[in-house]
């Protein structure tokens, strides 16, 4: 029984993880990947968010979500990065059991292109 808690428990928190990223990413014009203290920054015209990507859990301002999801990839203009502005990741199960991989996008408006 506790077996089904817990992955009932994981399950809940990726999809309330999910949701929250769906709607940064479609809600802020720039994100960015600082890697060097694993925060993903969400700035818009009037407000900004960060993640706290850390072992175990990641921070969203004052909520915590307790999960193995680690960033696998980043993404900008179609090309991998490192580090900077993105407008894709791809976040996976770090244990790598079953099908837990989720990928997130945006549209890019014309100040994304701009230099």
């Amino acid at each position: 029984m506790l077996g089904i808690q817990k992955v009932y428990d994981n399950k809940t928190e990726n999809n309330q993880l999910k949701q929250a990223l769906w709607i940064d990413f479609n809600s802020y014009s720039r994100i960015q990947w600082i890697s060097g203290s694993g925060e993903l920054k969400f700035d818009g015209e009037l407000k900004q968010t960060a993640y706290s990507f850390n072992q175990g859990y990641i921070l969203k301002d004052r909520d915590t979500f307790y999960t193995d999801l680690i960033i696998k990839e980043l993404f900008f203009k179609g090309r991998k990065v490192e580090e900077g502005p993105i407008d894709a990741l791809e976040l996976s199960n770090s244990s790598n059991e079953g099908n837990a991989g989720l990928f997130f996008f945006k549209k890019n408006a014309a100040e994304n292109f701009m230099e």
